[in-house]
């Protein structure tokens, strides 16, 4: 469990290393680190003001990660945060800063949260942007975006985590689970089926204790810290390691909070390192729309729909399957792409990914209308030590199609599945937001520039299909 307290005289040794980072104060302008002594910290910290509130935090085995803080003014109220380079993109971030919006919060109702990130902090702006900021009308300075956020936008964070259930959960679960006549969640699971009979905790440790207890089926998910339900995993078939997974919330208000999807990544990485498997899947029916929307948020692929053999309250339903298999939960796990948000920032990463790639973006005007058009749709970018290795701007042609209008990899990035990732991302947003078919255009076969042949291989090969050709849509010389 991630612990967040006011900072004092014992944690300036660590917020020291922290400061001193230029890895984590070049975003403030400081690429050096602010060099500073303990006794410059001390200084800083006995001069703390009334209205600045400091805190530390530390993961559940008492390493430091980082800070928040906030300070209140007559018009706004500051936030900031810095964590630790190896602590970042685990969630604590975001969890800290929430932590500290809720303080800020709780000393004025309504108060307007202000943070102003460099435009190229990606990280920074999609943090800010899941936490409800939006766009500030308070002057920027430049090279920097501002965002505010008031108690009403503001979406708390839920820091998840899973672990084995222990005898002491047993009675959590139970009075979850066993203990009454109905619960929501049963509305949802399987309704088709017939309902067991409420039980005794005697009666429940009994029959069930030995299954709860096994880490290797079963899993508790933590939602800041308290249990909020549980994980399973069976096998359909265990000669042929055929492995299906399953997930319980116990409170229903908690299903539209992402925790559900937080907690079914976390257990499909559990389970491809325990269990010798190349698929995991999930079974569900076409009535739990919130348990199909969460298969593929957590980048599963729809495998089968057998139609109307679930018979329910007088309709009949689809089953439906999906499944994710251990090299695509890899890719995801290898590169993590990113929304960009800034229209600066999209055209700043197009333009020096495509200025790379004379071979494929040789000429300028074109190479330049690129640029533009990107900066104005959905652009995502898989980045490392915040440099951009690859981008893909996906723009919808219509309700049922997305285009991939222009994708581009550094060419010291080629061949370490860096497009295959942001074709896969591609596919997640698709069916995220209802599209049918997913298309892209490029040069026909019948050019004979060998750089497109390799990008025409490259689509093959993550699954795309030749559907029509164009001999005139560019002009005759580029079919």
């Amino acid at each position: 469990m991630i612990t967040i307290k006011e900072t004092t005289l014992k944690d300036l040794p660590f917020v020291r290393l922290l400061w001193n980072n230029g890895e984590v104060l070049k975003w403030a302008g400081f690429p050096e680190g602010l060099n500073q002594s303990q006794q410059d910290m001390i200084q800083w910290f006995n001069g703390l003001k009334e209205n600045e509130f400091h805190y530390s935090i530390y993961d559940e085995m008492s390493n430091y990660c980082g800070e928040t803080f906030f300070r209140t003014l007559a018009t706004h109220t500051q936030m900031d945060i810095k964590l630790m380079p190896e602590v970042q993109n685990k969630g604590i971030g975001a969890y800290a800063l929430s932590f500290a919006m809720e303080q800020a919060f709780k000393k004025n109702p309504e108060a307007k949260l202000i943070v102003d990130p460099q435009n190229g902090n990606t990280k920074a702006h999609q943090l800010y942007l899941k936490l409800g900021y939006t766009l500030s009308t308070i002057q920027e300075t430049p090279g920097h975006t501002n965002y505010e956020c008031s108690l009403q936008q503001f979406k708390p964070y839920h820091y998840v985590t899973i672990r084995p259930i222990v005898e002491s959960d047993l009675e959590t679960i139970w009075q979850m689970t066993d203990k009454e006549e109905h619960y929501w969640w049963q509305d949802w699971d399987g309704p088709y089926f017939p309902k067991s009979q409420p039980l005794s905790l005697d009666e429940f440790k009994e029959r069930y204790r030995t299954s709860y207890l096994n880490p290797d089926h079963k899993h508790l998910i933590l939602d800041n810290g308290q249990p909020a339900g549980f994980l399973t995993a069976y096998y359909e078939d265990d000669k042929t390691r055929w492995l299906e997974m399953g997930i319980i919330l116990f409170e229903e208000h908690k299903t539209s909070q992402g925790i559900g999807s937080k907690a079914i990544k976390l257990w499909q990485r559990y389970l491809f390192n325990h269990h010798p498997v190349e698929r995991v899947g999930l079974t569900t029916w076409s009535g739990n729309i919130r348990m199909m929307k969460a298969a593929i948020n957590c980048g599963m692929k729809l495998e089968a729909r057998i139609r109307k053999v679930r018979y329910y309250q007088g309709i009949y339903y689809d089953s439906i399957k999906y499944g994710i298999l251990r090299d695509e939960f890899n890719l995801m796990e290898r590169w993590h792409v990113s929304i960009v948000h800034s229209d600066e920032e999209k055209r700043n990463i197009s333009r020096s990914i495509l200025h790379s790639l004379p071979q494929w973006f040789g000429i300028p005007e074109a190479t330049q209308d690129y640029i533009d058009d990107s900066s104005q749709m959905v652009m995502a970018v898989i980045k490392e030590q915040d440099q951009a290795l690859g981008f893909i701007a996906l723009n919808p042609t219509s309700q049922n199609t997305l285009d991939i209008h222009v994708m581009g990899v550094l060419p010291q990035a080629h061949r370490q599945q860096v497009g295959s990732r942001l074709i896969q991302f591609s596919e997640t947003y698709a069916r995220q937001h209802h599209y049918q078919l997913l298309q892209v255009k490029t040069l026909d076969e019948t050019h004979p520039d060998p750089n497109y042949q390799k990008t025409r291989i490259f689509y093959q090969k993550v699954g795309f299909l030749k559907l029509e050709s164009f001999p005139e849509l560019w002009d005759k010389q580029n079919p």
